[in-house]
């Protein structure tokens, strides 16, 4: 009997193809598989709204760096937001956290900064942007982009321009994308 790459080499090598891609997928996303239940539960979760409340130590910043992470990996040539008090709280949690991920499961995460902002960008060309956000005044920054995912890190700390951030400026930018 001939072999389905002589009878059909272009159904063998869609294939070959497709489980190709489903190997690479499947070593990006391994750094999800240490998550305890609880995180599973915040990354995995369908809502479209999500909030992390919980003590301090419990990995909420792993669990959120993986869950940017993993619609990274979902959402090829999209961008992603995380926003903390400020630029050098972003760098110091989200980076660290993201970068001891690369490291660990070797993802391939370039992180460099584009006009004075911290980016995280995933092979597939997803970027995360890691911003900070202290005043009402640094709100309009996010004005006027597309986005796939958005954690707000901390908001409880912030004042009466959260409203502004949440329902003015993000809910909009997360509309076209059907974010999260």
């Amino acid at each position: 009997l001939p072999s389905l790459k002589e009878r059909d080499p272009q159904l063998y090598f869609a294939i070959l193809k497709k489980l190709e891609v489903e190997a690479q997928s499947a070593k990006e996303m391994s750094f999800l598989d240490g998550l305890s239940y609880h995180q599973k539960r915040f990354v995995f979760g369908e809502g479209k709204r999500r909030a992390a409340i919980c003590s301090r130590r419990a990995g909420k910043s792993h669990s959120i760096a993986c869950w940017l992470l993993k619609g990274g990996f979902e959402s090829p040539h999209q961008e992603s937001l995380y926003i903390a008090h400020s630029k050098a709280m972003a760098r110091k949690i989200m980076m660290t956290a993201m970068e001891q991920i690369n490291r660990s499961f070797d993802l391939g995460l370039r992180f460099h900064e584009i006009d004075g902002q911290l980016h995280v960008t995933l092979p597939n060309g997803h970027k995360i942007w890691l911003a900070g956000c202290k005043d009402a005044g640094e709100v309009d920054k996010f004005r006027g982009i597309y986005l796939k995912r958005v954690c707000i890190d901390e908001a409880q700390s912030a004042g009466s321009w959260m409203d502004e951030l949440i329902n003015d400026v993000l809910e909009p930018a997360l509309l076209d994308l059907d974010g999260e």
